[in-house]
């Protein structure tokens, strides 16, 4: 017989057994809930932030970073804008470092620094700004495509506002 059409035997069938057991005990084959407003509500009144620990060894310490809420995303974004709606330009500058501030925190959940602290942090190591700002993207959902998303859209109205091509 070749490997492909071995028979099952006992040992093969606790494998399986105990690797359905795994899977539903980390959840992926728990049936969800359908959500309504009250679940919902209720959801949110135990809500807490999910939290990283991230190791910054250029600065010989560890911090952690807090998932952002929507609304705070939303604030991060429109903080690579400038300019009057119609007249708006991407300014990337310090964009970084704008989601360190908003996202590094204590183990507790309390940032550690104010959007006042956002120019001295893109005066830092740029290998511990990008270290920490990569799990800071990952926990608020901002993808490599809605970076190039935001710049391209904004871009070509920029192109098209100074009459570049």
């Amino acid at each position: 017989m070749t490997e492909e059409t071995k028979p099952i035997n006992d040992e093969t069938a606790v494998k399986v057994v105990n690797d359905v057991a795994a899977k539903e005990e980390n959840g992926s084959n728990k049936k969800s809930r359908s959500l309504s407003r009250d679940l919902f509500f209720k959801i949110m009144e135990t809500y807490k932030p999910k939290l990283e620990r991230v190791e910054v060894p250029e600065w010989e310490a560890h911090l952690w970073v807090r998932e952002l809420t929507g609304k705070q995303r939303d604030k991060f974004e429109l903080s690579q804008l400038e300019g009057k709606t119609g007249n708006q330009r991407v300014n990337l500058q310090n964009m970084r470092a704008k989601l360190v501030a908003a996202t590094a925190c204590d183990a507790e959940g309390h940032l550690l620094f104010g959007e006042g602290d956002v120019y001295r942090l893109g005066d830092a190591s740029a290998k511990a700004i990008t270290r920490i700002y990569k799990i800071a993207a990952e926990l608020a959902g901002i993808t490599q495509e809605d970076e190039e998303e935001l710049t391209v859209a904004l871009g070509e109205d920029q192109k098209d506002a100074s009459g570049s091509s």
